[in-house]
């Protein structure tokens, strides 16, 4: 632990487990920017935790108050609730029009941020979409050079990929990670097993599904070399743990093959998020698979989405159903113990027959992954995630509308029905309700600020708020958006062009396919003209 001594204190703010979750992931990275800077120091603020700590840092004790910054890492567009209500507690003020001289600098970033930060502008002084390595240590250098709230503010204006409220004119543009070095950290260390570490294979995804927010506000996709990810992974086989490889798009890292040789060669056990079922019919991802099952994986999760082919179509998922099925035929043999699938309701051009369609792939893919395990004498647990799919800014699905609550509500039970026929089929989801609140947080401006800082802490808030300073809020997420019109996340620039978005979303209403990316290849959509990596 560092001494402030004079140092540039940071305090790091995440609202999710940082021993659990995926969040101290990024907790971590930021304090080790923070730390690598001799004259700059970073401690962690516990923010999930609601008792009388939670406004004070693990290392050492001080209170939130009293660091210059405040670095907040929000991966999901709930989290936006929490804020206010945090900063509340700490007792700093709100609202940064209302702060102080002696008031921290509060910057947040983020998945959450990268998508529509105007929720929250009023609550903070600055605001990052892209990764940190590129923004943090200039973001350092801005505050330290110069004192005083108002000539900080100034100097932060000037700091690439770093929107200032109030200062900066225009959109942001996301930067990305141009060092090859993943993040890496362990992850439930008081388990008795010892827990997990886990290792960044890479960010972004290249596949190119349409309604996803990961793959297309974070071009063009970037891969850390098998040799950095092995060497980060080493500290974790020292340690006897299993090495979890995370990442969007672990199945298509070029340097799989290699990167899975080396790891054997280091006798890691592995462990992986979400693989596509496409992957899992081919030779490398059957051997990733086995590999998975002999290092004691568990739980196999597929990124199934929807069961017909002209809505896979649509969505531009790869897989076909023969894949689908080969995946799980092949997940059955193993010694994994529970298969568990995704899947999305309320697709743009979802018909009944969609429905059905559904249905029999969970039905199909329940007997090819079972038919195995009877063979030799194993049960297995099947469980499906459904949940209503939402519009994601930066997307080619952002202007879409959602289905009305009711009609999402009854397509749910239409599955719900049709799966308990077929019995041991466990299912979960996100609520219709919840699925339209965080459509209406991505659709926001600075007026839902209001919304948020009166939920004090609560997610989703209580009806009454949100009817009486919106009315009928539902309207504004089930009605479609004119294309190329004005949206709120326009203040941040992914590098992609809403031509080459609006020309994905023809193709969707074609169940055509579109080009495939090539980061560094092709300056198409635009995330590889001028990149600034």
């Amino acid at each position: 632990m560092k001494e402030f001594g004079g140092r540039l204190a940071a305090a790091v703010l995440s609202f999710e487990d940082l021993f659990g979750q995926m969040g101290g992931l990024a907790v971590d990275l930021l304090c080790r920017l923070v730390n690598a800077d001799p004259l700059a120091l970073a401690e962690r603020l516990p923010g999930a935790e609601r008792g009388p700590h939670a406004c004070r840092t693990l290392e050492s004790g001080r209170p939130a108050r009293d660091f210059d910054l405040i670095l907040c890492t929000l991966s999901a567009e709930e989290q936006f609730a929490r804020l206010p209500e945090y900063l509340s507690r700490c007792g700093i003020p709100t609202r940064a029009a209302q702060r102080g001289e002696h008031d921290p600098l509060v910057v947040a970033g983020g998945m959450a941020v990268r998508l529509n930060p105007r929720p929250i502008l009023p609550f903070l002084d600055a605001w990052a979409p892209g990764d940190a390595e590129p923004t943090l240590p200039a973001l350092l250098d801005a505050v330290r050079e110069v004192s005083g709230r108002g000539r900080r503010l100034e100097a932060m204006a000037s700091v690439a990929g770093l929107g200032v409220v109030d200062r900066t004119a225009g959109p942001v543009r996301c930067l990305g990670c141009a060092e090859d070095r993943p993040a890496a950290r362990t992850l439930r260390p008081g388990e008795p097993d010892g827990g997990i570490f886990v290792v960044e294979t890479g960010r972004g995804c290249p596949a190119g599904c349409r309604f996803c927010a990961v793959g297309w506000a974070t071009r063009p996709p970037r891969f850390f070399s098998a040799k950095t990810i092995c060497a980060a992974a080493g500290e974790g086989v020292r340690q006897g743990l299993r090495i979890g490889l995370v990442g969007a798009s672990l199945a298509l890292h070029p340097e799989l093959v290699p990167l899975l040789e080396e790891l054997g060669g280091e006798r890691a056990d592995l462990t992986a998020a979400s693989l596509e079922p496409s992957f899992l019919a081919t030779p490398t991802g059957q051997a990733l698979l086995r590999r998975l099952s002999s290092s004691g994986l568990h739980t196999l999760t597929l990124a199934v989405e929807c069961g017909s082919e002209r809505l896979r179509r649509v969505i531009h998922k790869a897989a076909r159903r023969e894949q689908i099925l080969e995946a799980a035929a092949r997940a059955g043999e193993t010694s994994i113990q529970h298969l568990k699938l995704y899947l999305m309701l309320g697709l743009p051009s979802e018909e009944e027959a969609d429905l059905l369609a559904l249905t029999e792939m969970v039905g199909d893919v329940q007997r090819a992954w079972l038919s195995p395990r009877r063979q030799r004498g194993r049960s297995g647990r099947l469980s499906v995630s459904l949940n209503p799919f939402v519009p994601k800014p930066h997307t080619p699905f952002a202007f879409e509308a959602m289905p009305r609550r009711a009609e999402l509500k009854r397509r749910m039970m239409v599955v719900q029905d049709r799966l308990r026929r077929l019995g041991g089929v466990e299912l979960a989801g996100l609520s219709p309700r919840l699925a339209q609140l965080q459509c209406l947080l991505n659709r926001s401006d600075e007026s839902m600020a209001e919304v948020l800082e009166r939920a004090n802490g609560r997610w989703p808030p209580p009806p009454a708020l949100l009817e009486g300073l919106y009315g009928d809020w539902e309207h504004r997420v089930t009605q479609a958006w004119p294309a190329g019109g004005p949206v709120p996340w326009s203040i941040v620039d992914t590098g992609v062009s809403k031509a080459w978005l609006e020309a994905e979303r023809d193709r969707a209403q074609r169940a055509e396919p579109g080009p495939a990316c090539r980061p560094g290849n092709c300056t198409a959509c635009g995330a590889c003209s001028e990149s600034p990596l």
